[in-house]
């Protein structure tokens, strides 16, 4: 996939762009010629999400690429028009069939990683039952402990895996916030925003 700022051809009109720094910005950004959009180049925002019940928290074997075989919390990219709340539901039922309201969820932490260009944020909510079942993206489904997540073969690098053993150690003291809090959206176009391409 060719990202948006190195883009040859402008999103609104289709005509060729140029690598210029438009007025006011310090990055060179696709920009049109013909009809002024100018394309910008964000990072992907992927919602990882931990699912508790007691001090055991829900994970996934991957059952594609990357680190297929490996075991993660379910997570993924937050598609366009969704809020981080319905990115997570999705994400979980796809993953693992379960069916969580958007509304449960409840921020734990945001994870910057800029150089693959994605922020990961990471959600909790409280286990809503067993019915979880592998999937076309999971293979297996456990809740497990900490103890049993160290021996697992997991899809992420050592510094993660602190971050998950934290993750661990908040649930376990109960230092979450209530779902919903501290997750805010507001649906609606930005009329000051008018044709600009993102």
């Amino acid at each position: 996939m060719v990202p948006e700022a190195l883009a040859e051809h402008c999103r609104r009109c289709g005509s060729a762009t140029t690598r210029q720094i438009p007025p006011g910005d310090t990055l060179p950004r696709a920009t049109c010629p013909r009809c002024g959009a100018v394309a910008y180049d964000n990072p992907k925002i992927v919602v990882t999400c931990a699912l508790y019940e007691g001090d055991r928290i829900l994970f996934v074997q991957r059952a594609m690429t990357p680190y297929q075989g490996c075991w993660t919390l379910p997570s993924g990219f937050v598609e366009s028009g969704e809020t981080l709340g319905e990115a997570a539901s999705r994400e979980v039922g796809e993953e693992t069939h379960l069916k969580v309201r958007p509304d449960r969820w409840a921020l734990y932490g945001v994870l910057s990683l800029p150089d693959l260009d994605e922020i990961y944020i990471a959600v909790v909510a409280p286990l809503p039952g067993h019915d979880y079942a592998p999937s076309a993206e999971a293979s297996d489904v456990r809740v497990i402990t900490r103890e049993e997540m160290v021996a697992l073969d997991l899809g992420y690098p050592a510094p993660t895996v602190q971050l998950l053993v934290w993750l661990f150690e908040g649930i376990a003291r109960g230092d979450l916030h209530e779902p919903g809090e501290r997750l805010y959206e507001m649906r609606g176009r930005d009329p000051a925003a008018g044709d600009q391409v993102s």
